[in-house]
């Protein structure tokens, strides 16, 4: 079935530069190819040159340390008017009102700017934003809660669970009732630490990506994985499954410079009906790999590892010319069962393998230290120091 408003906005990106040898042999849309990160940034490279602009652009990064990342331009009129959307829908929801005093620690370095897009985003609700960002020390972030009072705090899950446990460990509590996340999903252990330490009671997240902005949000207190989305972005679940769940493609009709359209973020969910409103439902990520010893593996063929585990980070490095593999497990095992715990977890991975792997290292405990990206303040549950 031909959707009017995507069909109306596909002419529009066959128009542009950026997309127009991608989609030159589709007439029609639902026959076109889909754009993930990697044909996106071919695009970008061989038809996006910055100097080549009559003016100005925004530009946003998405991308980790391990790859060259992606960079994409935005018409900067064309992101007000997104931003300007988002903004009264969350001032229509009152998760930003007038009297909103808000503790922003999400990142602004190195073309990464959550912290500058939240501040906005207050400011155009009339509300008074705190400017903390992710690089403050934990100490002078506490200092100014303490002298601004904030009623609301803001950052990524690991940021927080960081100046949580700072907090904790130094026998400090906060006051703030209301909390505001994105960027990862929210493990049920942080919520529990923050209602003690940070005295939530209210938590929120926005949701969206670099490519295609931000243009969900979440009453998470109430539904956790359900997303109301603002007018101007057209959501479909790709290849869905039996209960409906499929790959996210989004088209982003604010965008008419730089299209965005039937864009893989990557992501799985569902459209779903609540009391005759519609909300996106997500599930979670899709396409976890990774690379070793020549053969690719799926994060889904380590279920039976992952199963009695409440999160993990797989790490992979080189040393000596060979490759190995660290698997991180949170988890509250007794020291007593610690190495038979290891050893059974040892043995399931080795099963998926098909073989004894040589470098391969188990840790497992509730106290681990898992790698936190510096610059994006994010936990990613691969990582490759080989690329």
């Amino acid at each position: 079935m031909v959707n009017p408003l995507l069909n109306q906005y596909y002419q529009i990106v066959r128009q542009s530069d950026l997309f127009r040898s991608y989609y030159l042999d589709h007439e029609a849309y639902q026959n076109a190819p889909i754009v993930g990160k990697k044909e996106l940034i071919k695009l970008l490279n061989d038809h996006f040159d910055l100097h080549n602009q009559e003016h100005g652009v925004y530009l946003v990064r998405s991308g980790g340390s391990t790859q060259k990342p992606l960079v994409f331009p935005v018409d900067i009129a064309e992101n007000l008017e997104q931003r300007a959307a988002l903004a009264s829908a969350l001032q229509q929801a009152k998760v930003f009102t007038p009297k909103t005093i808000a503790l922003n620690m999400f990142g602004y370095m190195d073309m990464y700017r959550t912290a500058a897009i939240m501040d906005d985003l207050l400011e155009r609700c009339n509300a008074t934003t705190l400017v903390a960002s992710a690089s403050l020390p934990y100490e002078d972030a506490y200092q100014m809660a303490l002298n601004f009072k904030p009623d609301l705090l803001l950052g990524t899950p690991s940021k927080l669970f960081l100046f949580a446990q700072y907090l904790k460990k130094n026998q400090l509590r906060l006051s703030i009732n209301n909390l505001l996340f994105g960027g990862e999903f929210l493990p049920p252990s942080h919520v529990k630490l923050f209602e003690d330490i940070f005295g939530t009671r209210q938590l929120y997240s926005l949701y969206g990506s670099a490519e295609t902005g931000i243009w969900a949000w979440c009453d998470y207190s109430r539904s956790p994985s359900l997303f109301s989305v603002i007018d101007g972005l057209v959501v479909e679940p790709s290849s869905a499954d039996a209960g409906g769940y499929g790959s996210l493609l989004v088209s982003n009709l604010f965008r008419k410079r730089f299209p965005i359209f039937r864009y893989n973020t990557g992501d799985i969910g569902k459209w779903v009906e609540v009391d005759g409103q519609l909300y996106l439902e997500l599930k979670g990520r899709s396409s976890n790999s990774f690379m070793f010893n020549e053969c690719n593996y799926e994060l889904d063929d380590f279920n039976a590892v992952f199963a009695d585990v409440e999160r993990f980070q797989i790490q992979i490095t080189s040393q000596d010319g060979s490759n190995s593999i660290r698997f991180m497990l949170i988890n509250d095992v007794a020291n007593s069962d610690q190495e038979a715990y290891t050893e059974l977890k040892l043995q399931e991975i080795y099963q998926v393998f098909g073989y004894r792997v040589k470098n391969l290292e188990v840790l497992a405990g509730n106290d681990l230290n898992l790698y936190t990206n510096a610059t994006t303040g994010k936990t990613p549950v691969i990582i490759d120091h080989r690329v």
